[in-house]
């Protein structure tokens, strides 16, 4: 499970170390900060993909990278330390005595709300690890790409989310696969090195919509930074910068996020090959179904060749999946 985990940070990508080969660059604005933001290439003027990476990442460039995001897909929610402002408004209120009637009325109706949360529903992840509706919405390997090779796969979600985001997304089923590929000659530029598939069914569309948006806010960014942590390796001085799009009518829900590496490097002198490599994210939500597809290329893409994932995964999901 854990290897499965680091797949995503670049278990593939370590065959490609010592690969060389002729792959297109692409010219244009880069950013002067890590993960900032650029306007798409599907659009101009949509909203902006912000990733705020952690100052470690540039302060270790190295192997020691690699574990620190292991952990991070495990705690997908992190929204939630707001008990700082139920405590601060009781102490502010005390310091003005011209008023004891309306204060302390309004204390004790402010602590009402916070101190009875919704309970969740029980996750019985043994029944969703069973469930293999989500097996079956996988897109084969050999469909994307014929060299892919299938690396790993896992059906039990304890190692990627949190019981709270399965309790609110009322997850019924999820799978996880992951495939590589080793670049060979001067061809292949517009092929992908590594795709994992995380496919998630849930209960109901609102369950899939908030899991939609968390795939978007939190694991995105979170499977973006462990990369780049990766190609920091190679590339101490990168600068990454990312984009991104829902201007396109695939599902319900869309978004597409590139990830875009400028080694800061001469071409011939990468480790990689002379490319700049991309990281695409393309997320989804239809009916009760939402999943992210991550690409990893060593060069540009066109958006098309990447949504192109997101058809096939339509046309295999169920009419009963399907509906909103």
């Amino acid at each position: 499970m854990s290897r499965l985990r680091l797949f995503a940070l670049g278990l593939g990508l370590f065959a490609l170390a010592a690969c060389s080969h002729g792959l297109q660059l692409e010219n244009g604005e880069r950013p002067v900060q890590p993960i900032t933001r650029i306007s798409f290439l599907f659009a101009e003027g949509q909203n902006d993909i912000v990733v705020n990476a952690p100052a470690q990442p540039d302060a270790t460039p190295g192997p020691a990278q690699l574990p620190s995001p292991a952990a991070s897909p495990t705690a997908l929610p992190t929204a939630a330390p707001t008990p700082s402002q139920p405590t601060q408004a009781p102490t502010d209120r005390p310091a003005t005595p011209t008023q004891p009637t309306t204060a302390p009325a309004q204390v004790t109706g402010e602590a009402t709300p916070t101190a009875e949360p919704t309970p969740l529903p029980d996750v019985d992840i043994a029944a969703i690890t069973a469930n293999e509706t989500a097996k079956s919405l996988v897109i084969p390997a050999s469909e994307v790409d014929p060299g892919l090779e299938i690396i790993d796969e896992e059906s039990d979600p304890s190692d990627f989310l949190s019981e709270e985001i399965m309790a609110q997304s009322g997850l019924q089923s999820f799978f996880v696969s992951g495939s590589t590929r080793q670049p060979s000659g001067g061809v292949g530029s517009g092929r992908p090195v590594q795709l994992v598939q995380r496919l998630f069914v849930h209960a109901n569309a609102e369950g899939a919509s908030r899991m939609f948006e968390e795939l978007v806010d939190s694991a995105a960014p979170t499977f973006a930074i462990a990369a780049l942590g990766f190609f920091r390796q190679f590339y101490p001085d990168l600068e990454p910068g990312t984009r991104t799009s829902d201007q396109f009518t695939l599902a319900d829900q869309n978004r597409l996020i590139e990830v875009r590496i400028d080694p800061n490097m001469a071409p011939e002198e990468r480790e990689l090959g002379p490319g700049d490599p991309h990281i695409y994210y393309l997320i989804l939500r239809q009916g009760r179904v939402s999943a992210i597809f991550e690409l990893v290329y060593l060069s540009a893409q066109d958006p098309g060749v990447v949504t192109v994932l997101g058809e096939r995964l339509i046309n295999r999901i169920p009419s009963d999946l399907a509906e909103s």
